[in-house]
């Protein structure tokens, strides 16, 4: 049997559409690819949001008994990801994954420090999940890890844009928990990546 074609008339930006029957957009194609409305993927389906990497190591921060971005100051070494609110909408939970080295010089006490996750919307910031703590009890050495943490959002905004960030302390803001922390890493370690993938 012969393949059955069927496409819009020929014309720059001449579409064809497949509606559901209540008149939404199922499938519309473009001139070169086609597009899949969310509201037709099955409960679950993640989707592609976007990602920020930052290829410069940030400087070392000496002070972080307070939360601190990457960047302490530098938004361009922020390691953080902004999803604007009409994307939001679509889904359900939004996925956030981080990888990042970093780096913790002794402290008068200990080595040990804290990596979170931290949601800005303009209704109110909140902490996503849960505190990661890292180090030795000790004051023998630095420490360097490389970090992988991920969290699901289920609890999205009903309006606004969302910012996703690491952020970085001393253990329990202690200032004798640690030394300086480098969060993006030693010198030789210059790629970090935040992600995020929206769940219907």
């Amino acid at each position: 049997m012969a393949d059955l074609l069927i496409k819009p008339e020929a014309g720059s930006g001449n579409k064809l559409i497949l509606q559901d029957q209540a008149g939404n957009a199922v499938l519309t194609t473009a001139d070169s690819g086609a597009s899949i409305s969310e509201n037709s993927l099955p409960a679950g389906t993640m989707i592609w949001i976007g990602e920020k990497r930052v290829t410069s190591t940030a400087a070392s921060i000496s002070s972080a008994t307070s939360w601190t971005k990457t960047g302490n100051g530098t938004a361009s070494l922020d390691l953080d990801l902004t999803i604007p609110a009409a994307t939001v909408a679509k889904f359900s939970k939004i996925y956030v994954q981080a990888s990042h080295m970093i780096l913790v010089a002794t402290g008068s006490s200990f080595t040990l420090a804290e990596t979170k996750f931290r949601r800005e919307n303009s209704n109110g910031d909140s902490d996503l999940g849960f505190r990661h703590i890292f180090g030795i009890a000790s004051t023998a050495h630095s420490v360097q890890h490389s970090m992988n943490r991920y969290e699901v959002d289920t609890s999205l905004p009903a309006t606004g844009d969302v910012t996703y960030s690491v952020q970085v302390r001393k253990h329990h803001g202690n200032a004798g928990y640690a030394g300086s922390i480098a969060p993006l890493g030693a010198e030789t370690d210059t790629t970090a990546i935040i992600s995020a993938y929206g769940i219907i």
